[in-house]
This record gives C-alpha cells, sequence and structure tokens, in this order.
C-alpha cells in the first residue's frame, strides 16, 4: 500500500486554499488510508461539499511551525500519527479528557480556524482500540492479562486504555526505562514493565503491536514469534498497523494459529469519532468503512 500525493511543511508555507480543510499529519504519512476515508464521508453532507482532508509528512523538527501555520490557514481540524501524538500534545494549551487521560492527541480541533490559535486535542485511539479488539477478535480486556509492545503514544494509549477497562498489562519497549518511567508517570497501578523472552505465554490473552515496526522499507516484528510457546488456544494479537499486505507480526501470530488482525478497524472508529469532533454530525461508519476498503485492498 502506497499513496502518492503528500504535502510538506514547504507546501504548507505556500498553502492557499481558502476552503475549509483537514489534515493528517505524520512521517512517514505516505501509508495513511485516512484522506479517501475522510473525504468519503464528508461527501454525504451538502454543508460540506467544499471541505477536503490531505496528507501532510512533516518532520517532528518543523511539528511546531506547521501546527502555527496550521491555525493561520482554514484548517478545522488535524489527525496527528507516527512519531507527533505526543510532542504535540506538549505543544497545546487545550485538551479534553481524553486527551489529558493519555497525554497524547490524535486528533485536533481548530476552534477560530484563521486565527493562528492554537488547538484542542482529543484522543480517539483508545476508543477506536477498544472497537477493533471487540469487531475484530470478540476480545473484552476485563480481567484479561495484555501483552503491549511498544511504548510511543499509542502504546501509552494503549496501555492507559486496557488497564481502565479492567486488563494486567505487561509492557515491553525495546528502551526499558522509557516504560519504567512511563508507568509512574501515568498513574498506573496494574501495568507491569516485562521482558517477552521471560513471559509466561499461558498467563497472557492478547498481544498487542502498538511500535511502527511494520512501517518502512525493511518492516519486521516486534515479536519473534519463535519465542512463544505454551500459549492458550484462546491468545490472539492486534497490530495496531494495517496495510493491504499482512505485517510480519500478523504472519508470525498466524503461523502458530494464533487469532490476529490488524488495525483497519481501529482506523476507522477512531476516524469516525473524529470526524464527529470536526463536524458536530453523526459519522456515516457504513460508507466510510467501504473506502477504507476500496482504498487498501482495491474492494469497491
Amino acid at each position: 500500500m502506497f499513496f502518492q500525493q503528500f504535502y510538506t511543511i514547504k507546501d504548507l508555507r505556500a498553502w492557499s486554499r481558502k476552503e475549509p480543510s483537514l489534515g493528517v499529519v505524520g512521517f512517514p504519512v505516505k501509508h495513511s488510508a485516512s484522506p479517501p476515508m475522510q473525504n468519503a464521508a464528508l461527501e454525504q453532507f451538502a454543508e460540506f461539499k467544499d471541505w477536503r482532508y490531505f496528507r501532510f509528512e512533516i518532520e517532528d523538527k518543523d511539528l511546531k511551525e506547521a501546527l502555527r501555520i496550521f491555525g493561520e490557514k482554514n484548517f478545522i481540524g488535524l489527525n496527528l500519527t507516527v512519531p507527533h501524538k505526543v510532542m504535540a500534545y506538549h505543544m497545546i494549551d487545550q485538551r479534553d479528557e481524553s486527551s489529558e487521560t493519555v497525554q497524547a492527541a490524535n486528533t485536533l480541533l481548530f476552534d477560530w480556524p484563521g486565527s493562528g490559535s492554537l488547538p484542542e486535542g482529543y484522543s480517539t485511539d483508545g476508543y477506536g482500540l477498544l472497537k477493533g479488539l471487540e469487531t475484530d477478535l470478540s476480545f473484552d480486556p476485563q480481567g484479561k492479562t495484555v501483552l503491549l509492545l511498544g511504548a510511543g503514544g499509542a502504546g501509552q494509549t494503549a496501555a492507559i486504555t486496557l488497564e481502565k477497562q479492567g486488563a494486567e498489562v505487561l509492557w515491553h519497549n525495546r528502551t526499558p526505562q522509557k516504560v519504567a518511567a512511563l508507568i509512574p508517570g501515568l498513574g498506573l497501578e496494574n501495568t507491569y514493565m516485562v521482558n517477552p523472552g521471560q513471559i509466561a505465554w499461558e498467563q497472557i490473552d492478547l498481544v498487542v503491536n502498538s511500535t511502527s515496526a511494520g512501517l518502512g522499507e525493511k518492516p519486521v516484528s516486534p515479536l519473534d514469534f519463535g519465542t512463544v510457546s505454551g500459549h492458550k488456544e484462546s491468545l490472539c494479537a492486534y497490530d495496531m498497523l494495517y496495510g493491504k499486505d499482512k505485517t510480519a507480526f500478523i504472519s508470525g501470530a498466524e503461523s502458530l494459529g494464533i487469532h490476529a488482525a490488524g488495525g483497519l478497524s481501529m482506523l476507522l472508529h477512531q476516524g469516525a469519532k473524529a470526524f464527529e469532533i470536526w463536524t458536530k454530525k453523526q459519522a456515516p461508519l457504513e460508507v466510510m468503512g467501504e473506502a477504507l476498503k476500496k482504498a487498501i485492498y482495491g474492494i469497491k
């Protein structure tokens, strides 16, 4: 999966579009299927006929400038993806409870487009994750044990969301010190730092990948499934990434007979929630889902 059209900080500096705009900001961002999904949703409403949703590939060093420029142009809101969710959270002054809870923002709303004011931050990732687990894996976190891989913005959101839903979270990151600092910093009480090589797999109900290891020219799995043994028959795996092809993480899980799913359903539901924040309208979920499948798989 590779979408060609995206804009850079140079394009943003010269942005001249007067009609209302939305966008997704990341680095990389070529893989994002949010534009076809959100534009399909906008087309369902006559009052949004001039609105458009775009991709922006912005490096983290340019994010502060970019947010300022978005605020000066006629942008209604933004989605944020890797690696900007936590960084943006600390750049803005207004945050709703969802963003404050996870200390990250994946959705921004400009209350006064064109005024140059900073946006308000929201997080729809936790909602999207829970809906994705429910839809694809029939998984309820209550009373379950989850192995979580990765401690970026998505991983932090997952840890908080899963613990709040009653799960015990075993958290691994390639930099253990980060997890060790995040657990008390995020106020987590039933989340513990682990090394996957020391996991008692018969205790694990779900493995979640929140890392970006599946992106880039040489995607890899953040977990060596060769180390997984004696697991429950009910063990399942969820990759927060999505794409036309199975990620190495999903392929590794399925090679052991583990029921696995990618993050397309999470993208759909978090995107629908963002749409509702921007437009104050109920998201056309079916239309958005069909647009995603068409964009990624070529399914009409």
